[in-house]
């Protein structure tokens, strides 16, 4: 009798297992395509409405993931909130973790999260109250988890802010009047001469071409730069790049070797890289 109860046990733990992520991948594709669709309205009320609907929806697919779990382990309610692996749940975690990064205002976009949870805890005390203490510990995890992708975004978003030094082609922070790798002075792009950032202009062009494979005109960018800044490390490094696509090996390791000897960081790097071989 116990064997076929025990099966019966392990193909409805599979069966629900397979639901709860179709159920997920589906809330998620649902969630993000109605999220994409709204964001373009800029819409902040309808949005709001969206996250609180889809918090909700996560929470009670965790509620029935969890009495499943109950029934599997045949364990009372306060065993089954010791012994549950909050892993099992870390796919609803993301999902609450990423509603949280929708409005612009990530701060008030996490309260709004967390009031509903809360919300959600309070509601299922008076029912279920096993899931209500199980819930704070997703609360838990949940807190920890999107404040990890709000710091990974503020990280990536001070990265992306960046300004590249000219003169070695380090990244510094925006605001910053010295390049702190080489001292550049960024004093010297804000001159009120106009003609002074023309350098720049061409070595951005330059490097647009660049990008797209267009090397013989990037080459020529690049070239227009040094004539108007001579000690411009920069273009020449661009310049030896591009030579080397070009198939010109001499003049490429002639520019690196300039690039060099004018402060560039990552020529000497790869001078001393082609030394060492």
């Amino acid at each position: 009798f116990i064997f076929p109860l025990l099966i019966t046990f392990i193909v409805t733990q599979r069966w629900m297992e397979e639901k709860f992520e179709k159920v997920a991948d589906k809330l998620k594709e649902e969630s993000d395509d109605r999220i994409r669709r709204l964001k373009k309205e800029y819409d902040t009320t309808t949005l709001e409405k969206t996250i609180r609907d889809g918090t909700r929806t996560l929470i009670k697919n965790a509620l029935d993931y969890f009495k499943i779990e109950n029934i599997k382990n045949e364990i009372g309610a306060s065993a089954a909130i010791q012994n549950l692996q909050l892993d099992k749940y870390g796919q609803i975690i993301e999902l609450l973790a990423d509603f949280s990064m929708i409005l612009p205002d990530v701060k008030e976009n996490k309260e709004i999260v967390e009031e509903e949870i809360t919300h959600q805890i309070t509601i299922y005390e008076i029912d279920e109250k096993p899931f209500s203490t199980f819930l704070q510990r997703i609360m838990d995890k949940y807190v920890i988890t999107v404040d990890k992708k709000i710091k990974e975004k503020t990280e990536l978003d001070s990265v992306e802010n960046m300004k590249i030094c000219p003169q070695c082609a380090e990244k510094v922070l925006p605001k910053a009047k010295v390049c702190k790798h080489c001292g550049y002075s960024f004093e010297t792009l804000n001159t009120v001469n106009p003609h002074k950032n023309i350098p720049l202009e061409h070595l951005e062009k330059g490097k647009q071409l660049y990008s797209v494979g267009e090397y013989q005109r990037a080459l020529e960018e690049f070239t227009i730069a040094i004539e108007l800044k001579s000690d411009y490390a920069m273009a020449y490094y661009a310049r030896s790049l591009v030579n080397s696509k070009l198939n010109k090996a001499g003049e490429a390791e002639v520019d690196l070797k300039e690039a060099a000897y004018l402060g560039h960081k990552k020529a000497q790097e790869l001078l001393n890289a082609k030394g060492s071989q």
